[in-house]
């Protein structure tokens, strides 16, 4: 066979078993989970499988880009108080490489919200630096919005 020939086959052979090789997501593979998020120089984003967290990846090509979006342009006053599996993340957890497909997120209200007070007012009052809010606004987000913060208040998803 001409070097040209065998190149062709070779190639046609390897796109072929890419495209195989490709695993299609399954809809039904989606699950809700407990979104951990820590401040740190290592691994930082979390989520709970049976009681143990795991350090996830978002994909960013195949999750849904107003969903990262918004979750990535949460205040840090709403996501570090809640930080702690109050934010719920719907989608798909690939084990073998960490990666998270996010589909959907949001807070379960009421949620804690950092009251912006001094160590003074702190003291003066006696009272917590965290206040309870009942819905997500825009003024909860470090972004420009182009989404509605309100689709990010209501479980659209099943608990698990």
């Amino acid at each position: 066979m001409k070097p040209v020939l065998v190149l062709i086959i070779l190639l046609t052979l390897t796109a072929c078993s890419l495209k195989n090789n490709k695993k299609q997501i399954d809809k039904s593979h989606f699950e809700c989970f407990d979104f951990y998020f820590y401040e740190s120089t290592g691994d930082n984003i979390f989520i709970e499988v049976n009681n143990v967290q795991h350090a996830i990846t978002f994909n960013m090509d195949s999750s849904n880009k107003d969903a990262l979006s918004s979750l990535f342009g949460l205040k840090w006053n709403v996501l570090y108080p809640n930080s702690n599996g109050t934010i719920k993340v719907y989608g798909y957890y690939n084990k073998h490489d960490s990666s998270f497909i996010l589909i959907h997120w949001w807070l379960k209200a009421p949620f804690k919200l950092h009251q912006y007070i001094s160590d003074s007012e702190l003291l003066e009052k006696g009272s917590s630096p965290f206040m309870q809010k009942e819905k997500l606004s825009p003024e909860d987000f470090n972004t420009d919005l182009h989404f509605s913060p309100e689709k990010y208040n209501v479980e659209l998803a099943p608990q698990r």
